[in-house]
């Protein structure tokens, strides 16, 4: 089974997501559950002011209103966030602090007030992501097929896959190709 490789920009990810899936199957906008067309539009839109550094400055400059903690969760799910880190368990891990760290900034601008720190430099340090083991490969297939509706970046069968070598003789599409 071909696999789709891990895009390098969240913006194009989620073009890619929206258009086209795993062995041509086109997916609507709205296929990720639980990510609608405005928060897609919002991080979209936003991608325009320049490429997403981190985790944390995505949650920064995407409005929360539009793109909330489930939304966020469902992108990691899907492999939107890959960007950021191969490693969606730590994303999954920092998303609770890179989103209150967000909504605290959203706050204090609110509110009128600077942060000092931030104001000496343009960008503000963002938390690195902690160390945390990858998700096996059936949790992140399985966190795939709940958010995307499918298996993107392989399937659960692969893992058995010598095994079904072993008691499979032939397989229909070479028998088929041969035939041909």
């Amino acid at each position: 089974m071909p696999h789709l490789p891990v895009l390098s920009d969240i913006a194009v990810t989620l073009i890619a997501l929206a258009i086209a899936g795993a062995l041509g199957l086109l997916l609507g906008k709205q296929k990720i559950k639980g990510v609608g067309l405005a928060a897609i539009d919002v991080i979209i839109n936003e991608r325009k002011n320049g490429e997403y550094r981190s985790l944390d400055d995505f949650c920064n400059r995407v409005d929360m209103s539009k793109a909330n903690k489930k939304v966020m969760e469902a992108l990691v799910s899907c492999g939107a966030l890959d960007c950021f880190s191969e490693n969606r368990a730590a994303i999954q891990a920092h998303l609770p602090y890179a989103l209150q760290a967000a909504e605290q900034a959203q706050k204090n601008a609110d509110a009128g007030m600077v942060d000092m720190f931030a104001a000496a430099g343009d960008e503000t340090e963002d938390k690195p992501l902690p160390d945390v083991p990858f998700w096996d490969e059936k949790t992140r297939l399985m966190h795939e097929r709940e958010s995307l509706g499918l298996f993107l970046t392989g399937h659960p069968i692969d893992m058995y896959e010598q095994e079904i070598k072993q008691i499979v003789t032939s397989i229909f599409s070479e028998k088929e190709e041969a035939e041909a």
